[in-house]
């Protein structure tokens, strides 16, 4: 007679919302390490930006997502967790490396990243810039600044 007791129980769907820096940095990695684990499991995985990933979790259409921290309290019913931290960083043209970056960025024109997503870090600096591009892309910033 047996006992009911399975090795690796969990099966279905995991909802998952990424943004898309974490499409290509930590999502890799973790898909490979859901896979390992829990074969059971299949990912379906959506991609957007914060604010709409994480209104898709607050009506229950997300599991999870991988965000930007958000800047305001989150719903009781939800719980942040630092899955990474990363430095902010300025790319510039070499004949600028050196020099003091927040006085470049009210200088020089700047690529912002989308308006629509939560930019904590700009806000806590008080930083300034001088728009001159937008872009929802990291990956294209150094080829749309050349």
């Amino acid at each position: 007679m047996g006992t009911g007791i399975t090795t690796n129980p969990l099966r279905g769907t995991l909802r998952l919302g990424a943004i898309s820096t974490a499409t290509t940095g930590l999502l890799p990695p973790f898909l490979r390490l859901l896979a390992t684990r829990y074969p059971g499991i299949e990912a379906y995985i959506l991609p957007g930006t914060s604010r709409d990933l994480c209104d898709r979790v607050l009506k229950g259409e997300l599991d999870a997502v991988l965000i930007i921290e958000p800047p305001f309290p989150l719903s009781k019913t939800c719980d942040y967790t630092v899955a990474r931290e990363e430095k902010l960083i300025l790319l510039v043209e070499p004949e600028f490396a050196g020099a003091d970056p927040l006085a470049l960025m009210g200088r020089l024109p700047f690529i912002r990243y989308d308006r629509s997503t939560w930019a904590v870090c700009w806000r806590r600096g008080g930083w300034k810039q001088r728009e001159s591009h937008k872009s929802d892309m990291s990956s294209t910033w150094p080829e749309r600044s050349a």
